[in-house]
């Protein structure tokens, strides 16, 4: 997944810092998929990248304002 991007209607923007963690991630499960094409669908990397896919598409995008997703409010108050 490329940042920004539109899903549901929303534009994404990926944090530096969870744009590496994802290129990383998505590194990973590339080379797994490579060394393995039978069974890297097992590994926890591929299981966790397709949770974070899940998160974004299904969850955030669907109603980022929901309450079981922070707001940018208690993401300040954590700052302080």
């Amino acid at each position: 997944m490329d940042f920004p991007q539109r899903v549901n209607g929303w534009a994404l923007y990926a944090h530096p810092c969870f744009q590496e963690t994802y290129d990383a991630l998505v590194a990973e499960v590339e080379t797994l998929k490579g060394k393995d094409p039978e069974n890297y669908q097992r590994k926890a990397a591929t299981k966790l990248l397709a949770v974070v896919h899940k998160v974004i598409e299904e969850h955030i995008t669907v109603n980022p304002s929901s309450p079981g997703i922070p707001s940018w409010q208690v993401v300040r108050l954590w700052e302080k």
